[in-house]
């Protein structure tokens, strides 16, 4: 069972309103939900919200963490923040909108523990958010990101972004169906 099933969310229902088929898979909650409680962070962004899926996932577990706090950000209104309000986490999830880069001007320099990316897929994008996830997590943090099976300029920009960072990041692909990576700074 779906931690998503288990906090009541029918996952047909309850999200996908939008007619658009850009959530993480179920799976993908799942292992969100377990990282968040194994590592129980206290400051997470994720870029990319969508409807809220991987918020409420996240928030889910900081909630039964009983700490931290998630910033969510996206240019649209998919109705993510009704989503996690109806899920009782508008308390620990606060859903931003804007451009990436908003969160700069919101958020300390390396005082991020983890980041989740999945925001818009295109090359330019994913080193967008790369680089602003760098600036933004802090020593032994994490940036966690999906597609990188799925979309061939995820897995460009994640490369490209290693390339000149020897012994600057730890690397792990884990092999969902569109693919998780996992980088932990150094």
């Amino acid at each position: 069972m779906s931690i998503l099933t288990k906090w009541g969310v029918n996952w047909e229902r309850d999200i996908g309103k939008s007619g658009l088929d850009w959530r993480v898979e179920r799976e993908t909650a799942d292992f969100l939900y377990g990282f968040t409680r194994m590592i129980k962070p206290l400051r997470v962004l994720e870029i990319g919200t969508f409807e809220g899926t991987s918020a409420i996932a996240i928030g889910q577990a900081m909630k039964d963490n009983a700490r931290g706090k998630l910033w969510t950000i996206d240019m649209k209104d998919y109705g993510q923040k009704k989503n996690i309000s109806d899920q009782g986490l508008s308390d620990i999830v606060e859903c931003l909108m804007g451009k990436a880069e908003t969160a700069l001007k919101l958020l300390d320099s390396g005082s991020l523990d983890f980041v989740f990316i999945d925001d818009g897929h295109a090359y330019e994008d994913a080193i967008r958010d790369l680089i602003i996830s760098e600036i933004l997590i802090r020593k032994f943090g994490y940036i966690l990101g999906h597609d990188i099976f799925e979309v061939p300029d995820v897995n460009k920009a994640v490369n490209n972004f290693l390339s000149n960072k020897t012994g600057q990041y730890e690397k792990i692909i884990i092999a969902s169906y569109a693919g998780l990576f996992i980088l932990r700074k150094l």
